[in-house]
C-alpha cells in the first residue's frame, strides 16, 4: 500500500521538502545542501521516493535549537 502525501500535509509538519525546508530555515536550496554536505550535524536528507526527498521538520527545528544553545554560550 502506498501513502500519498500533499504538499499541504508536509507543511503542516512531518516531512518538508527543499524549497519548504529552505523557506522554513531562510536560506537559499543552495545553502541548505551546502549545510548538508560541509555540516555532519545537520539533519540528514530523507529520500522518500525516485524523484522526491525532504527533511523532517522535528529534525530541522532540534538543529536550530542546538546551533542557538551553542551560540548563546552552551559551548563556553
Amino acid at each position: 500500500m502506498t501513502k500519498i502525501t500533499t504538499t499541504a500535509q508536509t507543511a503542516s509538519g512531518g516531512i518538508l521538502r527543499p524549497a519548504e525546508a529552505a523557506r522554513f530555515l531562510g536560506v537559499s536550496r543552495g545553502t541548505l545542501y551546502r549545510w548538508q554536505m560541509e555540516n555532519p550535524d545537520f539533519p540528514r536528507l530523507l529520500h522518500l521516493g525516485a524523484r522526491s526527498s525532504g527533511w523532517r521538520k522535528a529534525d530541522l527545528e532540534a538543529w536550530i535549537n542546538t546551533r542557538a544553545e551553542e551560540s548563546n554560550g552552551g559551548a563556553a
